[in-house]
């Protein structure tokens, strides 16, 4: 079997990684190419500043994927605590696992779990069980356009009261559709575009959605340049959470 190539990223700027509680598999899945027998990344970051600032941050985040011969899997995690003059600001953690079956070149039966939490959201536990299947519309090697149509069982125990008018737990049916393109620039150049629809399928108002581009520029050989914007929508938040998140990242990659 060959050898994955997969990548250590460097950041010079202040990255995170969406800590929102949507993933981007598609985003996860572009950072690798050909089959492994295992493989993956762990990056971990700390900050610590005492004086006229008293903040402390940890962030630890990986990726690893274990080929099965006829399938593969995927697993992300997310962690981050902060404290900002000793009040937590930030306390999220995130645990993703997906096994994918490849029927042809352009088809894919996957199933996936998740379970997270983020203090920030109100979010105390959410849990997420799916089944999705993806097809590749154009598969040429400069422009790929592939989409994903599936459903997901999804628990959440929220830290409301009353004043947030919203259910502390919740038991939802959703559809878990995403569009996804793929675009070669220049050969040292390429945009990643994803955008994801969750409706409840009882109810169509309550629907999410994550829309995220990324723009990768190849700098020389080892180094490459990343950008990305991504949204998040929630039409159905407690009171005291925004229905809207927006978030942009800048960085640069090492590649070995």
């Amino acid at each position: 079997m060959n050898i994955r190539c997969w990548f250590i990223s460097v950041f010079l700027l202040v990255v995170t990684v969406n800590g929102l509680g949507q993933v981007n598999i598609e985003k996860l899945r572009a950072k690798t190419n050909d089959t492994v027998s295992f493989g993956g990344e762990v990056n971990l970051s700390l900050q610590y500043d005492k004086g006229n600032n008293d903040y402390q941050r940890i962030n630890s985040f990986g990726l690893f994927q274990v080929d099965l011969d006829s399938s593969y899997v995927l697993i992300f995690y997310n962690l981050e605590y902060g404290l900002d003059d000793k009040e937590p600001f930030s306390d999220l953690g995130l645990l993703h696992y997906r096994h994918i079956f490849p029927l042809t070149t352009t088809r894919q039966l996957e199933y996936f779990m998740q379970i997270n939490y983020d203090a920030d959201l109100l979010l105390q536990l959410r849990t997420v069980y799916g089944l999705s299947y993806r097809y590749t519309i154009i598969p040429k090697e400069k422009y790929k356009i592939s989409a994903g149509i599936g459903s997901m069982v999804e628990y959440e125990k929220l830290n409301v009261t009353t004043e947030d008018h919203h259910r502390a737990r919740n038991l939802d049916f959703r559809i878990n559709s995403y569009l996804t393109s793929q675009i070669s620039l220049n050969g040292k150049a390429s945009v990643l575009l994803t955008i994801y629809y969750q409706p409840e399928i009882n109810d169509f108002d309550d629907y999410r959605i994550l829309a995220e581009a990324t723009l990768s520029s190849e700098i020389t050989k080892h180094w490459s340049f990343t950008l990305s914007a991504m949204t998040r929508v929630d039409s159905k938040q407690p009171a005291t959470i925004k229905r809207t998140d927006i978030r942009s990242k800048a960085g640069l990659k090492y590649q070995f």
